[in-house]
């Protein structure tokens, strides 16, 4: 049985006389190196979330009276286009989105120039997206974004062409174990990205489980019991996990435990992902009891310790899947 909520505290915006709603969206341009299309449907996937059914009784004005903040983490802020990415949300009244260092950047595995890949001649092939200020030297390079918006949020889409009858299309999954060293890898079947968040609580581990899980469940792999010796069991995982505050910890035993079979590598943290706020302190979600809230908004400075009992921490996971 779930407890009751009695100590909620609402923690309004400067400016803002109520907020009715935050959401969080995530999305990946996987071919082209794009911060600017990831943003943008990072934000529609924000939108397309939740439904506002409120707006027309309780905002003076309606729709055209609404207010919308967004703040979007990319792994290229200087890369995106703030003008497109506001021609996403459809009414109200816009803040300039604020654009941080964060999302995630790997490999999707495959480089096909249809899609918005450099062609593969022009390859280097060393790995730079350990580095996350690192240029792109790998034209495979995939990008992801979260956006968090005061107000509202759409949907992602999903690439389902038939990799295979893309000409121009290059496979290199020998280089996408470069620089392992627990498991050497045959072939990767998939590349998955999934987006988490510990909305109270300020719990990176939490927020990098749900990232996990949600990576794991977009996909179905029914070529594991072809293809892979061993089947289920033989199949090796390898996770690169965004968090906003890595120096807060990530219990990597518990985001192990999330995978169901096979060959499990530790799983690699590094900083990204986004951090904002709530709009409001509950402290039997977790998060720390209002007495002991300092109000200045830290979050836009993500490397600051949490100061702001409403934070939220949004992850990004991506999760190869091969043998």
């Amino acid at each position: 049985m779930s407890s009751k909520i009695s100590r909620a505290v609402v923690r309004t915006p400067r400016g803002w006389e109520k907020v009715l709603a935050v959401q969080f969206g995530f999305g990946v341009d996987m071919h082209g190196q794009d911060p600017t299309r990831a943003a943008i449907k990072a934000v529609e996937d924000a939108i397309g979330k939740t439904s506002l059914p409120a707006v027309l009784e309780f905002v003076p004005g309606g729709f055209e009276g609404v207010k919308i903040k967004a703040k979007i983490a990319v792994p290229n802020p200087k890369g995106v286009n703030v003008d497109e990415v506001m021609k996403t949300i459809p009414y109200g009244k816009i803040d300039k989105p604020k654009i941080v260092h964060g999302g995630m950047r790997w490999h999707s595995g495959i480089i096909i120039p249809e899609l918005g890949d450099p062609p593969p001649e022009k390859k280097i092939d060393a790995d730079t997206s350990d580095d996350e200020d690192a240029p792109i030297t790998s034209n495979d390079e995939s990008f992801a974004a979260v956006a968090a918006k005061d107000w509202w949020e759409s949907h992602r889409g999903l690439i389902g062409d038939d990799i295979k009858a893309i000409e121009g299309s290059s496979e290199d999954p020998a280089r996408m174990a470069e620089g392992d060293i627990n498991l050497s890898w045959n072939e990767v079947l998939a590349v998955q990205f999934g987006f988490g968040v510990d909305m109270h609580g300020q719990d990176s581990t939490k927020a990098a489980v749900i990232a996990v899980e949600d990576a794991l469940e977009r996909t179905s792999l029914p070529a594991v019991l072809e293809f892979v010796p061993g089947g289920f069991e033989g199949v090796k995982f390898k996770a690169k996990i965004a968090v906003p505050y890595p120096q807060k910890g990530v219990d990597l035993v518990v985001v192990r435990s999330v995978f169901p079979y096979g060959k499990i590598e530790a799983p690699k943290i590094v900083r990204g992902g986004l951090r904002w706020h709530s709009g409001i302190i509950i402290p039997e979600l977790g998060d720390p009891p209002p007495g002991k809230e300092i109000g200045a908004e830290t979050s836009d400075d993500e490397d600051a310790p949490v100061t702001c009992n409403d934070e939220s921490f949004a992850a990004v996971a991506a999760v190869r899947v091969g043998y």
